[in-house]
């Protein structure tokens, strides 16, 4: 196991990962990207339960909202969001807001670790759902707040390279189909657990996601 060395194993791995990007060696960077997803975790606080780690990063006109899935100290999965910014970077409760509703919808783990100056707003607001609120600038989270950067670094990578290949994958999808296409629209319709059902509209043109 790594134990207490994650942090400078993770970084190592991330240069190695951006290395292989800037070869266009995907394969090899996404493989460098899966496994900082499954790094141990070293401080003992985190090595027992179910918890959840949020982290932030503003990119453009929208923040990268990640949220890592830790079990017994082990992160097992990774998953980032982008959100519109529509002011939410001057307000500082609006991760609070965006976390206090999405356990509205999911259930919540031991722990909910998160960059907040204050985890009690959080805790009262979760009061109903016996839910530990921690803050990721904490001593204890260091190694996951690593981790949790390593893995947004990654994902701006990602995105960086599907918005460069994007008109490259759109004349291959026109050349497969033999036609000229304006745009695309997605429709999905869900539900958790047969309740809460929503809806969710994609549309992309040739320039890339559609947001107007």
């Amino acid at each position: 196991m790594l134990k207490g060395e994650v942090g400078q194993v993770s970084r190592r791995i991330s240069k190695k990962m951006y290395e292989f990007a800037d070869q266009e060696a995907f394969e090899q960077a996404a493989a460098c990207r899966d496994l900082l997803r499954h790094l141990a975790v070293g401080a003992s606080e985190v090595k027992t339960g179910h918890m959840h780690v949020f982290d932030t990063a503003v990119m453009g006109n929208q923040v990268i909202v990640l949220r890592l899935d830790v079990v017994d100290g082990h992160v097992t999965d990774a998953n980032c969001e982008l959100v519109e910014l529509e002011g939410k970077h001057v307000e500082q409760d609006w991760l609070i807001q965006y976390v206090y509703h999405f356990y509205q919808l999911f259930s919540t783990p031991k722990m909910i670790v998160l960059p907040i100056s204050d985890p009690s707003l959080l805790q009262d607001a979760l009061s109903n759902k016996r839910v530990q609120v921690k803050d990721i600038h904490s001593v204890a989270f260091k190694d996951l707040k690593a981790i949790a950067q390593d893995n947004i670094s990654a994902y701006k990578t990602a995105q960086s390279n599907e918005l460069y290949q994007w008109p490259q994958f759109w004349g291959q999808l026109e050349q497969y189909l033999n036609q000229s296409i304006s745009k695309i629209i997605c429709v999905d319709v869900s539900h958790h657990q047969g309740s809460s059902t929503y809806c969710t509209f994609v549309v992309c043109n040739a320039h890339g996601m559609d947001k107007t």
